[in-house]
């Protein structure tokens, strides 16, 4: 009787939690129980969320995406996990955020603070004129790649501005489908286009 009550009680304070992020219109509410190497990932607004926990090297140990059309929570439990570093990767229609997880033996530490944020670019096509835009603040040098139907590349460009504003012109490219490739810290964004 007092497990169920505490289980109970557990469950009201993470839904008044929740509900107090949503109300303040926060995107990301994430709660983490540290003794439990437990944490949950809270969405308020719908639409695709790909969240990833990778491993200090860059390897992707766990990978979810959902297309809601409410908000979404889904927890991961870590307590199988080695100690280590790992990265949790939450991406969503605009943007990757980046938050670092510490696992200790007894506990987990989730920086909710020092988060990382990539936005991902806008890419229009008009005529054969492309049009970049992109916000790439502190993320260091950007690079832009375009490559044909056979991954041939057939122009780069590197840029360590925070505000990325590129036209290209592309008439001189023959028609088919093409590659446009953003190397931006340690994400990597891909757009397909199609010059005719």
């Amino acid at each position: 009787m007092i497990m169920r009550k505490l289980m109970l009680t557990t469950v009201l304070a993470l839904t008044v939690l929740a509900s107090q992020s949503f109300a303040k219109g926060d995107e990301i509410f994430i709660h983490v129980n540290k003794e439990a190497k437990t944490f949950s990932v809270h969405q308020n607004t719908p639409g695709i969320v790909r969240l990833k926990i990778k491993n200090n090297v860059g390897n992707v140990l766990f990978t979810v995406s959902a297309n809601k059309k409410k908000a979404f929570v889904k927890s991961f439990n870590l307590k199988d996990i080695p100690t280590g570093n790992y990265t949790l990767v939450v991406e969503d229609d605009s943007k990757f955020s980046t938050y670092r997880i510490d696992l200790y033996k007894d506990s987990l530490f989730l920086d909710k603070e020092n988060t990382g944020v990539i936005f991902k670019p806008s890419v229009i096509l008009e005529e054969r004129l492309l049009d970049i835009s992109m916000l790439t603040l502190n993320q260091g040098e950007t690079a832009i790649s375009i490559f044909n139907d056979q991954d041939e590349m057939v122009h780069t460009n590197l840029s360590e501005e925070d505000q990325i504003n590129k036209r290209f012109d592309l008439s001189q490219l023959q028609s088919g489908q093409y590659t446009v490739s953003f190397n931006v810290g340690d994400e990597i964004f891909n757009r397909s286009i199609v010059l005719k």
